[in-house]
């Protein structure tokens, strides 16, 4: 093989390509990782309206990198319970006490944990860091991959990590096939204050218009995602702020009292995306560039987290310099798009699934959905292996996510 300059270039700065760094650094690889925008930094004085929901699988994972403390340091919430109620009166409690655990999860904000995995990184003498740069087109030359940047020059490596979200340069130009579609819904995010919050007890609702939940953030107030449908998230968008907030009020059943905005209120649309490969040549995928599902449990973060862990256990050890694609390396990445897709695939299902039955016109389907909640909630050992499936706790978990 020619020459490279890195045994491994992740592109994306997010979550998903920093933890896959902080956990390449036993591995003897160098890396560079590079990304469009500046470098993450933590505003003390409000709120990152990105935050993600970390189930105990990725905290375990951060800690097994070196992250948590770092996050914990700076940002975090944990919730003990998580209540989920519908329309039709059927509802149902998570608890932590019910597996015996401390906590369910943590409210983190994107930028604390970006941080907090970035401070990991500038420790690490094999890894370099190449913000504000424009990927233009991935290429495929003697064994090694080119990436063409958009001020003229270029950079190689042996393997090429795409962690760079929905809109992936890498993924076009390595021509992996996709097939995505859209919610007809946006989700509105915002930090609220509330008049009766319940200390950390996440809150999740099915409504008619889409799911609504409540995060609980560490100062008291509550990060809210309304997933709604656009003509409706239009409606409220383009509200006075005292309508939005009574109608957020009354969409949760004022189950926390008044709502009031302490943010601005900002929308994104949702959709649905799944890769038909998670590789090809010298270029894997990983988090929102390979799947993107829908974000009503907050599992999204959860399922990056996961690829990076799987990514860095396949690789760890691998003689990059000599491994030729059709041999080791193939069979790596091959294991890597297996274990993945199998834990992937059914949790954007499972999701769809939520949404669509909770939204469907019939009160007849409804009503069904709503009493199998209810009946759920009253079926000890089912529920808590329902938990200990969305915390993590149980599955085919990577070594550096699994509790010792």
């Amino acid at each position: 093989m020619s020459a490279v300059d890195y045994d491994i270039i992740v592109v994306g700065a997010g979550a998903v390509g920093l933890a896959f760094a902080a956990a390449a650094k036993q591995s003897g690889y160098s890396l560079l990782v590079l990304d469009s925008g500046p470098l993450p930094q933590v505003d003390q004085s409000r709120y990152d309206l990105r935050v993600n929901t970390i189930n105990l699988a990725s905290e375990t994972f951060l800690k097994s990198v070196g992250a948590w403390d770092g996050v914990i340091s700076k940002r975090a919430s944990a919730f003990r319970q998580i209540r989920v109620w519908d329309s039709a009166g059927g509802r149902i409690a998570f608890s932590a006490d019910e597996i015996g655990e401390h906590h369910l999860g943590h409210v983190i904000e994107a930028d604390v944990l970006n941080v907090s995995l970035l401070e990991l990184i500038c420790q690490q003498e094999q890894t370099a860091l190449m913000p504000e740069v424009q990927l233009e087109s991935v290429e495929h030359d003697q064994g090694k991959a080119l990436l063409y940047l958009a001020d003229g020059t270029s950079v190689s490596c042996r393997l090429v990590i795409g962690a760079d979200g929905g809109n992936s340069t890498v993924r076009t130009s390595t021509g992996i096939k996709v097939s995505q579609s859209h919610y007809g819904q946006r989700a509105l995010v915002a930090q609220v204050e509330v008049s009766e919050p319940q200390p950390q007890t996440a809150l999740q609702a099915f409504l008619p218009s889409g799911p609504l939940a409540f995060l609980p953030l560490a100062d008291g107030t509550y990060s809210i995602v309304w997933s709604c449908q656009s003509a409706l998230a239009d409606e409220l968008l383009g509200a006075a702020e005292a309508h939005f907030e009574q109608q957020l009020s009354k969409a949760l059943d004022y189950r926390l009292g008044d709502s009031r905005l302490v943010s601005q209120l900002v929308s994104f649309d949702l959709r649905r995306l799944q890769v038909e490969s998670y590789f090809a040549n010298r270029t894997v995928l990983a988090g929102d560039a390979a799947h993107i599902i829908h974000p009503l449990a907050g599992m999204g973060v959860n399922l990056g987290l996961m690829d990076a862990a799987v990514l860095s256990e396949v690789l760890l050890g691998m003689d990059l310099a000599n491994a030729q694609q059709g041999s080791g390396l193939y069979q790596a990445l091959r294991k890597y798009e297996r274990w993945r897709k199998a834990a992937n695939t059914p949790a954007g299902f499972i999701m769809d699934g939520f949404d669509f039955g909770f939204r469907h016109p019939s009160k007849l389907v409804q009503g069904v959905l709503g009493t199998g909640l209810t009946l759920t909630n009253r079926m000890g050992f089912v529920k808590q292996e329902i938990i200990r499936l969305a915390c993590g706790l149980s599955g085919d978990l990577p070594a550096l996510a699994r509790r010792v």
